[in-house]
């Protein structure tokens, strides 16, 4: 049997005609720049755009002024947009993923997270129960004392089976810090599945197979998705600790799965975080030939004053007696073009 916890509905996925233009603008510009490991379809493109995992931003713009900030750390794709050929720059993402965490055996890693469980995990609980009710049954889960399955009615029990007590003492006495039994998996995809598993034993007997029951706690990060999906079904701080589903895998063998904020600060335990979205920006050619234009132009004017500054010089060098007009022409030309030019140059 199982008992599910509830189920968060699902979204439709209709994009309007911008949307899908964007959409096919990234989807293009990532095929072309050989991004593989993207899926190349409407909806991963959209999950591109979405605030669920923004990995690329597109902005259309005519500044091309930003162009010396962006070329030096991109890669320039040609798309034609709106009939018009735009220059787009990709940003180059820098490989962080080589943490000193993945670059240590797993096994290594698995001994330094269940140091730490042991030592600064294990001592924040210190014996307190937790409850959710399901139906017609309240499953408690006590921290290294044992896990109850039991049905109340008026305040007084009426039924009720130990699914398991702690394998470490009898008694209800147990220090938290040495607890031996229990174990660590990890999840590299998916860090939010990764879980400590504490096995508990010696159950009320079975009535089919008259074996004392047992249950595997497992112990998952509290993500914010996990506290959304339980709020209405948890009966115990629900905003910090919470039991989520209890299953049943085979008979009068369970697994119950314990959410709590304090494993979020584990290695390997929380949601991976989501890097800092980057923006392709895609310039029109027209305007980025304006400026080349604008800048050549502006370097052609400034080395023909330059040559005029000196054949000026020149000539102040020389006897000036001896050709009085030329000079005065070549002032006048100057001081009549000069003021011109400057000021489209400070525009440009």
């Amino acid at each position: 049997m199982q008992f599910n916890a509830d189920q968060s509905s699902q979204v439709t996925f209709n994009p309007s005609r911008r949307e899908r233009l964007l959409i096919f603008t990234i989807m293009m510009i990532l095929l072309m720049l050989g991004l593989n490991h993207f899926v190349l379809s409407e909806r991963s493109a959209h999950d591109l755009l979405s605030d669920a995992s923004p990995k690329y931003k597109i902005k259309f713009t005519e500044d091309v002024k930003i162009l010396d900030e962006i070329e030096k750390n991109s890669q320039v794709v040609y798309m034609t947009f709106e009939s018009e050929l735009h220059r787009c720059h990709v940003p180059v993402r820098k490989n962080n993923t080589e943490t000193e965490s993945q670059t240590e055996s797993m096994q290594v890693k698995k001994e330094r997270v269940k140091q730490e469980v042991l030592q600064t995990i294990f001592p924040k609980f210190n014996q307190a129960c937790y409850f959710r009710v399901a139906g017609w049954w309240i499953y408690e889960f006590c921290f290294n004392k044992h896990v109850r399955q039991f049905h109340q009615e008026q305040q007084a029990v009426t039924t009720e089976f130990f699914l398991g007590h702690s394998k470490e003492h009898p008694d209800s006495k147990n220090d938290p810090k040495i607890i031996k039994h229990f174990d660590v998996h990890f999840n590299d995809i998916h860090p939010e599945e990764s879980y400590v598993s504490i096995p508990f034993d010696k159950g009320t007997p079975c009535d089919l197979t008259r074996q004392p029951r047992t249950v595997e706690v497992r112990m998952y990060c509290a993500t914010d998705l996990k506290r959304r999906q339980l709020t209405n079904t948890i009966a115990h701080d629900v905003h910090a600790h919470f039991i989520g589903d209890i299953e049943e895998p085979s008979t009068c063998t369970y697994s119950l799965k314990f959410y709590s904020n304090h494993l979020c600060k584990l290695d390997g335990f929380s949601p991976k975080q989501e890097t800092e979205s980057d923006t392709i920006y895609c310039i029109p050619e027209t305007a980025i030939n304006d400026e080349e234009k604008d800048v050549s132009l502006f370097e052609t004017m400034t080395q023909d004053i330059l040559e005029d500054e000196q054949d000026e010089s020149t000539n102040m060098e020389s006897p000036t007696e001896s050709n009085p007009t030329t000079t005065t022409t070549t002032s006048t030309t100057q001081d009549q073009s000069l003021p011109t030019e400057t000021e489209i140059a400070v525009s440009a």
